[in-house]
């Protein structure tokens, strides 16, 4: 949380310079009830779920073992992606004046950092490969939604959440080689 407060304070003027009015702080407030509210139903369902066994791999494992608390710190790291993304998506815009071109620049730099991560680091090849997807696929989301719809951050955000939090059901669903259920 404190990652994210600094990112909105250091990054405010490029903020200000794009959002809309501030009447948009009442639909940015529904939506956010109404995504706590699915993110609620998700993790009730995957606390529901078996746990999984196996060796633990860190740091690439955590999603695996992942159980309903973990979700509130890695919502909170999610904000701060989603809010350094906004960023990177307003200021490609202003460079660019094409969305097109932002969704280009976007999927080279957020595609690229997930493939250099996860190529120096050493991520199992299938973690490491829906990361990469996952990451280049948003390009063809993310910036349309910041850009063009009111809410968008919220409305992506939600997605990133979302996305991590049905990638734990399946771990949960389908245990992984290597791993089994309890």
């Amino acid at each position: 949380m404190i990652w994210a407060a600094i990112s909105i304070a250091y990054f405010w003027p490029i903020f200000k310079r794009r959002l809309p009015s501030k009447h948009s702080i009442w639909i940015s407030g529904g939506l956010s009830l109404g995504l706590a509210g699915l993110a609620w139903v998700l993790l009730y369902i995957l606390s529901r779920l078996p746990a999984v066994q196996g060796t633990l791999h860190a740091p690439y494992t955590d999603l695996l073992f992942a159980n309903s608390w973990y979700f509130l710190p890695k919502a909170l790291e999610i904000l701060a992606q989603q809010i350094l993304i906004t960023v990177l998506v307003f200021e490609l815009y202003h460079r660019f004046k094409s969305l097109k071109e932002v969704i280009i620049g976007y999927a080279i730099c957020f595609g690229g950092a997930h493939i250099l991560l996860y190529s120096i680091t050493g991520a199992p090849t299938l973690y490491a490969l829906i990361m990469i997807v996952a990451s280049v696929l948003s390009a063809l989301i993310f910036p349309y939604f910041i850009l063009k719809i009111r809410g968008g951050l919220v409305y992506t955000y939600a997605i990133h959440l979302i996305f991590y939090i049905i990638l734990g059901i399946l771990f949960h669903t389908w245990a992984l080689p290597g791993y089994a259920l309890k």
